[in-house]
């Protein structure tokens, strides 16, 4: 799993988003996608991500990309990535759960995904537990 969103200011709730390696997979691909859609202005659909639910049927989608006209900001009328998540903790905040990246970004953040990615692949998480003291070495040693 991979604790890629920790999406505080953007979207206006503090919350954190886990991937698993499948999910991260697929999203570099989507904001890699996304970045050469902004390069060419071609508005569309990427892919979205969704959960399944006990019965491994999918579910509706959390995380939403697209490539639009950005004109959340004034003076802003450009193409970029629009991420739209949307699941129990965005609605609980009644916020609208959109972020916004540049192309640039996007492709830095597809590149980082597939760092991590691979990081993980070449050095497994593990937890260390130390060896234990055996009977004999307790008990000698409250014998002394």
């Amino acid at each position: 799993m991979l604790n890629i969103f920790q999406n505080q200011c953007q979207t206006g709730c503090s919350s954190t988003w886990w991937l698993d390696d499948n999910e991260a997979s697929l999203l570099a691909e989507f904001l890699s996608d996304a970045a050469k859609g902004v390069e060419q202005q071609q508005l569309e659909h990427i892919g979205s991500l969704a959960g399944k639910d006990s019965s491994g049927i999918e579910t509706n989608p959390w995380l939403t990309i697209t490539v639009q006209q950005n004109n959340s900001r004034p003076n802003a009328n450009s193409v970029g990535v629009h991420l739209h998540f949307d699941d129990e903790l965005i609605q609980e905040t009644e916020n609208d759960g959109i972020l916004w990246l540049s192309g640039d970004s996007a492709r830095h953040l597809s590149r980082f995904l597939s760092e991590a990615i691979e990081r993980k692949a070449t050095h497994p998480p593990h937890i260390y537990v130390p060896p234990q003291p055996g009977n004999v070495v307790i008990a000698s040693a409250i014998a002394n």
